[in-house]
């Protein structure tokens, strides 16, 4: 089920053009089960902390705001410490990954997802996390692929409180959504209909409560021509251990894996460094996620300032 959490649902090696924005009557119809079945999984995945939260990340050019991506390397136990003790006043970070690149056994690499306005700031962030954590280090940075490029004629207050609800709930249903921005259901419908073109939703998971499995993401650089070839063999390939396939990257296609023991990652790597050899690409080990400030957190700081 967790599969079907991800939106778009389609892989670029799709030949279907569309996907439905996953609710609870689009979930449970794929997989044959009741809505409500659907919604008791996921709160059984909830109360028991596998599942943090579903998250949905609109384009930031639809406030004005860019987004990347930031791989640090981190020195010791130390700067991973100052890391998370720091990083919620890193309003600018959205969320932060940490991983295991090497053999070593402790975080030794820290991806951010930064919201900005300018590369200068970009760099002024950059900084401050290096400054601040007395160890971590900026390896590289890549940009956020945009959903698409369909114009929202969407009243910017309107499109604020849009966005606001569905951070809350990425499976609000029409008529609720309406209610709250004060609105009717054929216009609400049709402000929804374009926005989610603009929109990617995916699921936040707890690692480390996973019993009797190690999670680890893999990336792997890929041109325009070559993404739907590369998608194909890694979902070929890793088709019985990915939870989530992600397209966000520029020039880059990665997956959320999991395996059952330390063989079986090993295993997974050689297979991943074999069929991406002479790519630039990243296999990272025990794999953790944590949320800080959203989009929507970001752009109301910014703007008072």
């Amino acid at each position: 089920m967790i599969r079907e959490l991800v939106w778009p649902l389609n892989s670029p090696s799709s030949t279907t053009s569309f996907s439905l924005r996953p609710t609870y009557w689009n979930i449970a119809k794929k997989l044959g089960v009741s809505p409500l079945s659907i919604k008791r999984r996921l709160e059984n995945l909830r109360k028991n902390r596998l599942l943090l939260t579903i998250r949905v990340i609109p384009d930031a050019s639809l406030l004005g705001l860019k987004r990347c991506y930031s791989v640090f390397s981190i020195k010791d136990e130390t700067c991973v410490a100052q890391l998370k003790a720091n990083l919620k006043s890193f309003y600018f970070v959205e969320a932060m990954h940490l991983a295991k690149l090497s053999e070593l056994n402790r975080y030794d690499t820290a991806i951010f997802e930064v919201i900005y306005s300018s590369d200068e700031q970009l760099k002024k962030y950059f900084e401050l996390i290096e400054v601040t954590s007395h160890g971590a280090k900026l390896v590289s940075y890549s940009g956020y692929k945009e959903r698409s490029d369909t114009q929202v004629s969407i009243p910017k207050a309107v499109l604020v409180n849009i966005l606001k609800e569905l951070l809350k709930d990425p499976f609000i249903k029409i008529h609720n959504l309406s209610k709250k921005i004060k609105k009717s259901r054929t216009t609400t419908a049709k402000y929804l209909n374009t926005l989610v073109l603009r929109l990617n939703i995916e699921p936040v998971l707890e690692t480390s409560k996973f019993e009797n499995a190690i999670v680890f993401a893999c990336v792997v650089a890929t041109n325009t021509q070559e993404v739907a070839k590369f998608d194909q063999t890694l979902r070929k390939a890793f088709s019985e251990n990915y939870l989530a396939f992600s397209y966000h990257v520029e020039g880059a296609i990665g997956f959320l894996g999991y395996a059952e023991s330390e063989f079986e990652v090993q295993r997974l790597r050689k297979k991943f460094l074999k069929l991406t050899k002479g790519r630039p690409s990243l296999f990272l080990r025990e794999f953790h996620t944590t949320l800080n400030y959203n989009l929507m957190e970001y752009y109301e700081l910014h703007t008072q300032s």
